[in-house]
């Protein structure tokens, strides 16, 4: 059930553009390894150039032990998913 819900959602990110391309924690082809490959290709581009590049490191191994249940429902509302998909979220 799980799997169809994250094809499902998936799918309706990625109609709606609501995921940005530089997202690639949760993305089919796409890893830690190339968003690493992504960041070095940005910061060469900015040293070329003369630029500044920095990065900020966020761990968030254990982010989704803590999703408060209300705020993802609020979040699924704006992103225009259906009420059964609230119901089956707060069913979990």
């Amino acid at each position: 059930m799980e799997d169809v819900a994250c094809g499902q959602l998936s799918k309706h990110f990625k109609i709606h553009s609501i995921i940005p391309p530089e997202q690639h924690g949760f993305q089919k082809s796409r890893s830690t390894g190339t968003a690493v490959n992504s960041a070095l290709f940005d910061w060469r581009e900015s040293k070329s150039k003369g630029e500044v590049a920095g990065a900020i490191l966020f761990d968030l191994s254990s982010a989704f032990d803590v999703v408060d249940a209300n705020i993802l429902v609020a979040k699924l509302s704006i992103y225009g998913l259906e009420m059964t998909s609230f119901l089956w979220v707060r069913a979990l």
